[in-house]
């Protein structure tokens, strides 16, 4: 009998896998082109917070913006357009209710799944 847990789980830390060598990429490039010749600040934000949940950590938009090298105004924008699409969502802390945590929701991470299965 196959363990289907099992190989969710495999799935999923190959998905892992292809989501950091994206971000990978998209550094490398960042580092040696100017940023509009590559900008996609949407797909860098969705692939950090894939990442970011399959590593146990949530990002709130106070450090989101700095992690994903972009102003706070402009990080704020993103966010809204991906909430608005239902690709994220907002969190309110346990410990610390007024800090907001963005994480995918069901909709976002399958979509985000089938994305970085097409490239695996």
């Amino acid at each position: 009998m196959v363990d289907l847990d099992a190989e969710d789980t495999l799935n999923d830390l190959r998905l892992l896998s292809v989501a950091i060598r994206e971000l990978e990429r998209r550094a490398a490039r960042r580092r040696e082109l100017p940023p509009e010749l590559f900008a996609d600040a949407a797909w860098c934000i969705l692939l950090d917070l894939f990442i970011c949940e399959h590593q146990g950590f949530v990002i709130g938009l106070s450090t989101g913006f700095k992690r994903w090298h972009l102003s706070e105004a402009t990080a704020v924008r993103y966010i809204a357009a991906l909430i608005q699409a239902n690709l994220v969502s907002r969190v309110h802390g346990v410990m610390l209710p007024a800090q907001v945590a963005l994480q995918l929701t069901d909709y976002g991470r399958l979509a985000l799944k089938r994305v970085l299965a097409a490239h695996a």
